[in-house]
């Protein structure tokens, strides 16, 4: 019997007597194998379970030893699991029993429904007792958990030598064994960080104050939830319980410049409460701050600290560990003051639907059709999507969609939250359901808080939407292999590709905790919410111009550039419907620059993409965040240029204050009219919600503040009539001025921006290896320059990384830079941008213009030794995938296009390094002579030459291709392959480069093998096993003194002889010259098209293919050519560095 369990002095008992009616999961008995698990306080109880049965019978008994009184809070969780042999069990269901009648009663009986993962009631039921024990000296009274005042109870017994049965006691008896003369003690303080801190322009500093000692961290501007990880400690010699009395106050302050600093809150509490912590210890524990002139104890805000006292003997734990979940479940580590309540509130999350998700599952029988028939292979719904929301350690998930990629939920999520809230984001993930393994997790993405709600009496409490939220994560390509990017998904990192969105709506009601957790949308909201995001999307157009890659990684594949926004423009796998293929740069092959990165040779011509999308109109969004950037980048600069003249020892003081004066008064027009924007009465948009309109009112409000403020300072410093101290004035000015462009930087947030960001990938041989994320609103164009985006039109320098934790490695050299790129990106409505030079996207191109080619490759199979068209797997001409047939017959040009006049189709000859000398009249050429050695060995063991593109040389054999040798010291010199046609030699032979330090034979040395790019010494160690020596040899023209007459003849040249890429097989990776195991090779042919007018349709081919008359599309290559072009040649050598820091952890770099 139930009775019959142990009783401690404290404990929770729980007999779990039966279940009934339970469904049955297993598919051939129809019937369950069920066992229950209960979990209190993190500590799980488990029955046995039942084969083959819907009302099992446990009867089953289990206790817990409590360390402290039952609060109202204290809830005991069950689930009914169905037992599996092979995976994981399955979920039957669950119930959650609230023990808040514990501390009346000592008992209570459960007899319910068990509800379902979303919350809702299922037929079966469980019927279980629970019994309290609660401590001798308070049976009968009302419990709740001890505060940060509250000790242990007098009159307990104080011999008891159980940890487990009663800490208090033992604390207590520790305490009493502490010697009655004065000891030593320590108290480490470990200041966190803050949040919701109230008020404006704040400039956050904590006071620690113990005994008579007082400490203050340092100050930090412009946010209300600062962070500072700032450690103070405090010694102490005196008697016991003169310690424990003392009293331990945490204050912050808003510190002010002209005034005294002002209190946002505070907390106090005796050392004493410390001390009877299990290990002397709060660890990781969040303060609730409050103002002791405030008789309601209202929130002034959290902070969060470790606090450990040290006494005699004791060993100190460690306040700087993390804890597990205390970024989620933060209530349960709140400390609260003695009188300070938190409101019950409910928060609802209204999830609507999802769009545009990734395949998540696997494909065998399409992928089998696909190679039979792939003209009859069709898309599928690959996932299963439902939405999981987590805030405060409260959780909640949608239904699931079966084989859906744009759900339609309308569900909403209710959760049970204390007011004023403490965490700061609500987590939403997006998963896909999976019946053998774990759910796979498609993206994960944020609410904060604190850009949805605002503090205060003027404040508003949290609302958003209803608005789309784009979700990012790994890559969109699906593999049958563990995900690589799964760290990405969950939110973990920036994320590196769209995967759909989500359109969410949030908002709180105060007063009442919720009944239900899940819920379908009502038909009023939902009728307000498809009313709301029912209007037609506008065209957008994204326009970028690659004008250079450098620093691109060593790989003998070729390389394109992706761009991408939204799900429009991303390739999967390198698949698109033909259109996509503009959202692509043509690819090249990279050319060494002669030490260690490569570059793509793009001369005059430059490739352009374009990619069309479809997004709701929220330009009224962007034009705020736009202009109030658009101030904060005024404001930064000329604070920039105030602080270069305070660097300056010569600098006159009217110089400086005129600087300042500028600045100030550009802000100060700035201020005016954005207060006159937000103060605005325009008509409102269809999509306008409740938070713009709450928004757009503080906004309205900070700004006002932030110029009466701005006056007041100005009141105070420069009317001044001492002139004395005038430079100390300004510098104070300009700490004030800082705090302005950190609060209008806070300002420029907006959640409810639908747009997604602009994502620029690198592609190696297909591969993704580098990316770069762009936010959309920086690209927005505006006829209006206060509303357009700061990158916007604008050539701007980025440079591509890795995703998440993974570090791309190179062939000889370690770097995470994938590339540099230097171009241009322009995003607007699809009606704007096409016209003249004015309104353009190539506006900010001077001489220069946008020409359309259209493209077809020709295909070559290598058998028996020649090329030709036979025994090809490809259409002999295709496009760049090899997929499409697009023989140069079929081109017809679109309605509104023609063909350029006295122009035919052309090689194109980009990949080739060949051009990069054509401009020149004198030219210099470099080739590196490598020997390699074996360990302490001498040299060399091996020797050959590599070309400044860092390929073997070898000599041409009028034979057979495997007859080819390698280059030899000899043949160089006798080498006339190496000059090109058209140009003689200067020098009468090849020279060692003397201009570089090396030793005196001209060698540099390394320790790696074989080694074409890394670290080259001028002086030999033992442990070096390569070096190399580069030689030099001067050439001029001679048949055409014009360069750029030389150009045309010498690329005429080339498309007649040039122009094929070689591969071992269709799909690449494909080079430039030839190779011994080479069977495929293609080039890229062009044919230049112009508008016939002023036409705004786009060049779009349309091929009609076999019987059935399937259509593909195929959209032209883009480019900006250059009519004046100017040739550079730069060379610098870096001689020497010092005081460099090592580049990896042995040192040896």
């Amino acid at each position: 019997s139930p009775q019959s369990i142990p009783a401690t002095e404290m404990s929770l008992r729980v007999h779990v007597r039966s279940a009934s009616d339970l469904p049955g999961l297993n598919k051939l008995g129809g019937k369950s194998d069920p066992y229950c698990v209960l979990s209190f306080k993190r500590q799980k109880r488990q029955t046995e379970y039942i084969l083959n049965e819907l009302n099992p019978v446990w009867k089953k008994d289990f206790s817990w030893d409590l360390r402290e009184p039952l609060d109202s809070s204290d809830v005991l969780k069950v689930k009914v699991l169905d037992y599996e042999k092979i995976g994981f069990a399955q979920f039957i269901g669950r119930l959650t029993v609230s023990l808040a009648s514990l501390t009346v009663r000592k008992e209570l009986s459960v007899h319910e429904n068990l509800l379902s993962k979303q919350g809702k009631s299922i037929k079966g039921k469980i019927q279980l007792e629970v019994f309290y024990s609660p401590p001798a000296c308070a049976e009968g009274k009302h419990h709740s958990k001890p505060g940060p005042y509250s000790t242990p109870a007098d009159g307990l017994d104080n011999t008891v030598h159980d940890e487990r049965r009663h800490e208090a006691l033992r604390q207590k008896a520790e305490k009493q064994k502490l010697p009655k003369k004065p000891i030593d003690f320590q108290v480490r303080v470990h200041i966190m960080e803050a949040r919701k801190l109230p008020g404006e322009l704040l400039r956050s500093m904590v006071r620690v104050v113990c005994g008579r000692e007082t400490r203050e961290t340092t100050v930090k501007k412009g946010t209300a939830n600062p962070h500072w990880s700032e450690r103070f400690f405090f010694n102490m010699k005196e008697l016991p319980d003169v310690v424990m009395d003392t009293l331990l106050e945490i204050k912050v302050f808003n510190v002010k410049m002209l005034m005294k600093d002002a209190l946002i809150g505070s907390f106090k509490l005796d050392l004493g409460v410390v001390y009877d912590e299990p290990e002397h210890c709060f660890v990781h524990k969040w303060l609730l701050l409050t103002h002791p002139d405030d008789p309601s104890g209202k929130s002034k805000g959290y902070l969060k600290c470790s606090i450990v006292m040290i006494g005699p003997g004791d060993d100190p734990v460690s306040p700087y560990s993390k804890m597990a979940n205390e970024d989620t479940d933060i209530e349960s580590n709140l400390l609260r003051p003695a009188g300070a309540q938190l409101q019950p509130a409910t928060l609802t999350i209204r999830l609507l639907k999802a769009e545009d998700l990734p395949q998540m599952d696997q494909d065998y029988f399409n992928r089998i059709k696909k190679t039979f028939f792939p003209s009859a292979s069709k898309k599928q719904n690959l996932v299963d999507p439902y939405c999981s929301v987590l805030y405060a350690g409260h959780t909640g998930e949608t239904d699931v969609v079966y084989n859906c990629q744009d759900p339609i939920w309308n569900q909403q999520i209710k959760l049970g939250v204390r007011f004023p809230l403490l965490s700061d984001r609500i987590r939403f993930t997006v998963k896909d359901r999976d019946q053998l393994t774990r759910d796979d997790i498609i993206g994960t993405f944020f609410l904060n808080m604190s850009h949805i709600s605002a503090p205060g009496e003027e404040g508003f409490l949290p609302t958003f939407g209803p608005c789309f939220v784009n979700v990012y994560g790994s890559p969109r390509e699906y593999s049958d292999a563990p995900d690589a990017y799964e760290s990405i998904n969950k939110g973990l990192y920036e994320g590196v590709a769209y995967r759909g969105r989500v359109m969410v709506e949030v908002e709180m009601q105060l007063g009442q905790l919720p009944e239900n957790s899940l819920e379908d949308v009502s038909d009023a909201d939902l009728r307000r919410a498809v009313r709301t995001m029912s209007v037609k999307p506008l065209q957008y157009t994204l326009h970028g111009a690659f004008l250079s890659a450098t620093m691109v990684k060593p790989s003998d594949a070729v390389v394109e550039f992706e761009v991408s926004i939204g799900d429009k423009g991303y390739l999967v796998n390198g698949e698109g419907d033909g259109t996509d293929v503009t959202s692509l740069t043509p690819p090249m092959k990279p050319v060494y620059d002669g030490h260690m990165y490569h570059y793509l040779p793009w001369l005059e011509t430059k490739p352009c993409v374009l990619v069309e999308s479809q997004w709701q109109d929220c330009q009224y969004r962007l034009d705020t965040l736009n202009y109030l950037l658009h101030a904060a980048n005024h404001l930064e600069h000329g604070l920039g240029e105030v602080r270069r003249r305070l660097q300056r020892k010569c600098c006159y003081e009217e110089d400086l204050k005129g600087a300042l004066l500028s600045a100030i008064a550009l802000f100060e027009d700035d201020l005016g009219g954005l207060m006159e924007w937000t103060s605005k009465k325009t008509p409102l948009p269809k999509m306008y919600t409740r938070l713009d309109a709450c928004l757009k009112e503080s906004r309205h409000r900070k700004l006002k503040h932030m110029y009466k403020e701005l006056m007041h300072l100005k009141e105070h410093h420069l009317l001044s009539s001492s002139q004395k101290h005038s430079k100390m004035s300004c510098e104070a000015m300009a700490d004030e001025c800082e705090d302005y462009l950190m609060e209008l930087k806070n300002l420029a947030v907006e959640p409810q921006n639908c747009i997604p960001d602009v994502i620029l990938w690198m592609l190696s041989d297909g591969k993704r290896v580098a990316y770069h994320r762009i936010p959309s609103h920086l690209l927005v164009f505006s006829e209006d320059v206060r509303f357009k985006g700061s990158k916007c039109g604008r050539i701007q320098t980025i440079i591509l990384g890795p995703a998440g934790q993974e570090k791309l490695i190179g062939e000889e050299f370690d770097s995470k830079c994938g590339a540099q790129l230097r171009l241009m990106l322009w995003l607007g409505r699809k009606d704007v941008g096409v016209g003249g030079a004015k309104d353009g996207w190539t506006a900010g191109l001077l001489d220069t213009e946008e020409s359309v080619y259209a493209e077809t490759y020709e295909n070559q199979q290598n058998f028996l030794g020649k090329w030709g068209g036979s025994f090809l797997t490809v259409p002999l001409w295709s496009d760049v995938t090899g997929r499409v047939n697009q023989p140069r017959d079929a081109f017809h040009p679109p309605p509104g296009w023609k063909w350029a006049l006295h122009q035919d189709w052309k090689i194109s000859t980009g990949c080739s390094d060949a051009l990069l000398h054509l401009v020149h009249s004198e030219w210099k050429d470099e080739v590196y002579e490598h020997q390699d050695r074996r360990p302490l060995a001498p040299w060399p063991s091996t020797s050959y030459w590599i070309s400044l593109s860092g390929e073997i040389l070898r000599t041409a054999s009028s034979g057979s291709r495997d007859q080819d040798r390698l280059l030899t010291g000899e043949d160089l010199q006798g080498q006339l392959s190496l000059l090109p046609q058209g140009w003689e030699w200067k020098d009468k032979q090849w020279t060692i480069d003397s201009e570089k330090p090396t030793d005196s034979e001209g060698w540099e040395y390394t320790m790696k093998i074989g080694s074409r790019y890394g670290s080259w010494l001028s002086y030999e160690k033992k442990t070096d096993l390569s070096r190399r020596r580069r030689w030099v040899r001067k050439r001029r023209r001679v048949d055409d003194p014009s360069p750029l007459l030389g150009v045309k003849v010498q690329q005429k040249a080339l498309c007649t002889s040039e122009g094929w890429l070689y591969g071992s097989s269709r799909s690449g990776p494909f080079h430039p010259q030839e190779r011994v195991f080479d069977m495929f090779r293609r080039r890229c042919w062009l044919r230049k098209m112009v508008s016939t007018g002023n036409t705004r349709s786009p060049p779009v081919f349309e091929f009609v293919h076999g019987r059935e008359k399937t259509i593909t599309r195929h959209v032209p290559r883009r480019y900006l050519e250059f009519k004046h072009v100017h040739y550079y040649q730069l060379r610098a050598y870096l001689y020497q560095a010092r005081d460099m820091y090592s580049g990896d952890r042995g040192g040896l770099s």
